[in-house]
């Protein structure tokens, strides 16, 4: 399947290439979705195919400041970067359909709370988990924060883990990066 190129990233010193499904442009202002191709190897006429060993990393995020839209794209890069497909998709504009064909899945929110107390994810996040169909498939969780993300990794996983995923991380982020860890699950892929 191939997709019209976009434009790169001028954001870091990598030049991934970003392409699009439709007339979304990731370097538009307010874009709410990413998706990441990785390019393709240019040795004796070989290319990535996703049956040739990628795996489709889907990551949808809920994000009210941007901070959680930062680090999801971020993760996104970095996982283009292992060798994999991956898309950053706003749980608003995400399909529970193609995120439970993923091959991998990385749920994140921004967190609710009061300051130390009553700390949980968005409940678009929570309804979306809730759509999934995810029979085995390796997942992971993660948060952005300010002060404290208390229990709601842990509930985050229960509700993935409910609807079939197996659930192999936790990761949170006081910024706009990605959290630390997440290079180490992906080379787990």
């Amino acid at each position: 399947m191939a997709f019209p190129s976009v434009g790169t990233h001028r954001a870091t010193p990598s030049v991934s290439t970003y392409r699009h499904l439709g007339a979304f442009d990731p370097l538009a202002p307010g874009a709410d979705s990413l998706q990441c191709i990785p390019p393709v190897v240019a040795a004796a006429g070989t290319s990535h195919t996703p049956q040739g060993g990628i795996v489709r990393v889907a990551i949808v995020y809920d994000s009210r400041t941007g901070t959680t839209k930062a680090a999801a794209e971020e993760m996104a890069q970095m996982a283009v970067a292992a060798g994999h497909e991956s898309t950053a998709v706003a749980v608003q504009a995400a399909s529970s359909a193609d995120v439970s064909a993923a091959d991998a899945v990385c749920i994140g929110s921004w967190t609710e709370g009061l300051f130390f107390i009553l700390q949980h994810a968005t409940k678009a996040t929570m309804e979306f988990i809730d759509s999934l169909s995810l029979d085995g498939t390796p997942a992971v969780v993660f948060c952005t924060y300010k002060t404290s993300p208390g229990k709601m990794l842990d509930k985050m996983a229960s509700a993935l883990e409910a609807r079939g995923a197996r659930v192999t991380g936790s990761f949170r982020s006081r910024g706009r990066q990605a959290p630390d860890g997440f290079a180490g699950w992906l080379d787990s892929l």
